[in-house]
This record gives C-alpha cells, structure tokens and sequence, in this order.
C-alpha cells in the first residue's frame, strides 16, 4: 500500500489489537490501557472465498495441535480415551496437524498406547485442511478462534487436573463451540456437529461472519492509514 507513510513515530503507550472485539477483554483488568485497531495481518485467508467443502463420504475431524508438547499428549490421549465404539452416520475421519514448533516423532513415540489406526498426521496447507474439515479440535492458540471466524464449528478439550486454556472469548455465543471436559461432553458435541442441517450450516457461516468483523481487521488503505494513525 504505496500510499501509507512508513516513517511513523512509534508510540509505546499504545497497543495493537487485530480486532475491536479484542478491546473490552483487555481492559478487564485495566481501564487505563489504550489500544489501537491493526489489520490482522496473519489472517488475511479468513477474507478469501471458500474452494474447498469437507468430503461427504466422511465425517472429517481436524485436530489442531498447540505447540507445548504435554498440552498435545492431553489433547491426542483425550481423544482416544473417548472416541472409541463412536456410532456416527458418516465413517469418522481424524486428522492430526502439528504445530509448526513441535515435534511429529516426538509426539508418536511418546504415546503411552497403540497409535489409534484412524489417526492420521496431514502435512498439507493449514488453511486447505480447516476448510475441508467438519469440525476441528484444538485449544491454546488462536487456530479456535480463525476456525469458527470461517463457519465451522469447535471443541475445546478441558483440563480437569490443570488450566482449561481456551482461546475463545466467552462473549461468542457457543453454538458454534463446545467445551468438552467428558466422554458425555465429547460425543454429544461431535453428534450435534454432525447432524446439522443445511439451515445450521448457513447459521454458522452468518456466525463466523459476525465473529470475523468482530475479532479480525482486513488489510486494506484504509485500515493501514488507521492503523498508522495517517
């Protein structure tokens, strides 16, 4: 954006937030801050129009790795303890995508039990994977918070023995998420999730819509010319 002036005195009173939304979360515990709006420069796939439908012949679930290694043991064991004997219409398909700072062979051989057959390591596009998937599985990053921003649903995995690290904000409505601390928990989310209608679907997609203005600012003049105070 040739047009935006680079030479812009820093301000270190000030704080960038990707989003309005970001605001109020922030000051909870301090009025006094003062932040200002930036593009979410990392993000800008949120705006892109959709090639890619999850495949109808499967019921694909994306589970979305943290980085810290414990927290992806917790999240891969959770998911095995539970997911067995799972009655769902379609066949269950799970794909594990690790975080970019953690380690594939460390999470296999670290593994207390049998790698489950229908867990299986994606190695594709980020973005191309959240897209053909029904639902995703995650927690910690804000891979929660661009899934249900692009209509598809979440579940956060709870801690019951530590710190439940969920990163969406409690002010989004939970229709389109779920935190899920049980087998009960677990199932009854995966099964509402796979029986949406066509009406859902679109409902979810409005959601995220609402949740992407909300949380997510396009790159644009307009918002570097905010943003630099231009």
């Amino acid at each position: 954006i040739s047009e935006v002036s680079t030479k812009v005195p820093i301000d270190p009173n000030k704080i960038a937030l990707m989003g309005q939304g970001h605001i109020d979360i922030k000051k909870e515990f301090c009025e006094d801050l003062n932040f200002v709006i930036a593009p979410a420069f990392a993000f800008q796939w949120l705006w892109e129009e959709r090639v890619n439908y999850p495949d109808s012949n499967y019921f694909t679930i994306l589970v979305a790795l943290p980085g810290p290694f414990e927290e992806s043991r917790r999240i891969l064991h959770f998911l095995n303890n539970n997911l067995q004997n799972i009655n769902l219409k379609s066949n269950l398909r799970i794909w594990i995508k690790t975080h970019p700072t953690s380690s594939l062979l460390l999470l296999y051989k670290n593994f207390d039990k049998n790698w489950p057959i229908n867990f299986e390591f994606v190695d594709e596009n980020y973005t191309n994977l959240v897209d053909k998937s029904d639902l995703v599985i995650g927690s910690q990053s804000s891979v929660c918070l661009e899934v249900i921003a692009r209509g598809i649903p979440v579940i956060v995995p709870g801690n019951p023995n530590g710190i439940t690290q969920n990163p969406i904000p409690l002010s989004i409505k939970d229709k389109i998420w779920s935190l899920c601390y049980t087998r009960e928990d677990l199932i009854k989310a995966i099964k509402m999730y796979e029986d949406r209608s066509i009406i859902k679907i679109k409902e979810y997609k409005n959601m995220g819509n609402n949740i992407r203005e909300k949380f997510f600012t396009n790159l644009n003049e307009a918002t570097m010319k905010n943003f630099f105070g231009n």
